[in-house]
């Protein structure tokens, strides 16, 4: 099969991780893959197929239209696979000037609801030949925002937990040594983009808490992103800023998580987080908000805790618990293991991708 990926978002996230992934397990059997992106994004450095660039400038950005026509018809493509709300519109468009030349696969990320309009409708309901979804949570929100819609059909929306292995594993000490990390301090670090709806605000106004009850503890931000500012702003506010390390982005990220003690995802709105299940790999225990998919990863109480999103007290009181109560955190953290080979036993996002694109285009 030749599969042709559009993706317009120009920043590097949980999204281009997973798909990136699953390519590559697609390509490595055979199938032939190709990209359209806007250049020089990050994504560009790592997926498995031929490249091409479109501006993706906009909804009404012809220019582009072509390109993606073009590169549809150059690659013979079977099907065309989109990631996000521009390249799904675009996508669309090319699905109404091919019709059956084409199969639309769209993977939905992110977990929001959407609004039911005609626009909508022809993206999401008459336009994709399947939609993927990266946990069940979004399947569930999309049936809530289209399902009376007419032509919905439920069937044609099926999700995947996607997650990525670790690439590789860190170096234990490495990253205590470089930030100046006494012996026996605990350190906890969320990873992931800087953006508002990630929740960061709500792990730094539990921290003062978390220093009242337990002394020193070391809380790394790790990632890049325009809230980035703000974060900075409020922890010299709180008087939190000898306890909290602004990293920016890091290609290391594996070496945080060998040297990390809890892993905080704060997130008021997810779809799947990857550092949840990044986490859970290199068993480090997940103290993680009650929304999206997160409950689909992380059981409460088993190898995790989840909080109400917002509740930065309750973030607190669960960040004490585990660092005072040893026995319940050596549980949680000999399950993140039991997880971790439970995942290792399981057919590969890949290949439940794979088998997705033999059921709509009827290839091998």
């Amino acid at each position: 099969m030749k599969i042709v990926h559009l993706d317009a978002f120009r920043k590097y996230g949980g999204g281009q991780k997973r798909y990136v992934n699953i390519a590559s397990y697609i390509a490595s059997r055979g199938h032939k893959m190709a990209l359209v992106s806007p250049p020089g994004v990050k994504v560009r450095e790592s997926f498995p197929g031929r490249l091409y660039t479109a501006p993706f400038l906009g909804d009404g950005d012809i220019l582009t239209l072509a390109k993606i026509l073009r590169v549809v018809l150059k690659e013979k493509a079977d099907i065309v696979h989109t990631h996000s709300h521009h390249d799904h519109w675009m996508g669309s468009l090319v699905k109404a000037l091919l019709g059956k030349r084409i199969k639309l696969i769209h993977t939905r990320h992110v977990d929001f609801e959407v609004k039911n309009t005609p626009i909508s409708r022809f993206m999401y309901v008459r336009s994709p030949d399947y939609t993927l979804t990266s946990c069940r949570s979004i399947k569930e929100t999309m049936i809530r925002s289209l399902g009376r819609s007419k032509g919905f059909r439920e069937e044609k929306f099926e999700p995947i937990l996607t997650f990525n292995y670790p690439e590789k594993w860190g170096t234990p000490g490495r990253i205590r040594k470089e930030f100046g990390i006494f012996p026996g301090e605990k350190c906890v670090s969320t990873i992931t983009r800087i953006v508002d709806n990630k929740g960061h605000r709500h792990l730094l106004k539990a921290i003062p808490e978390i220093i009242d009850s337990l002394g020193p503890v070391r809380f790394f931000i790790v990632g890049e992103g325009p809230y980035l500012p703000v974060l900075k702003e409020m922890a010299r506010e709180l008087d939190i800023e000898q306890y909290v390390i602004f990293t920016g982005f890091r290609k290391d990220i594996w070496d945080f998580y060998a040297d990390m003690d809890l892993s905080v995802f704060p997130t008021e709105n997810e779809g799947i987080a990857p550092g949840v299940m990044e986490s859970l790999f290199y068993s480090v225990p997940v103290i993680a908000s009650d929304v999206g998919g997160i409950p689909e990863v992380i059981t409460h109480g088993w190898n995790g805790l989840l909080f109400p999103p917002g509740d930065s007290h309750q973030l607190a009181q669960f960040v004490i618990r585990l660092f005072t109560h040893r026995e319940e955190y050596d549980k949680l953290k000999r399950n993140c293991a039991v997880w971790t080979e439970e995942r290792k036993n399981e057919d590969p996002p890949g290949k439940k991708m794979l088998e997705a694109y033999r059921k709509v285009t009827g290839k091998a």
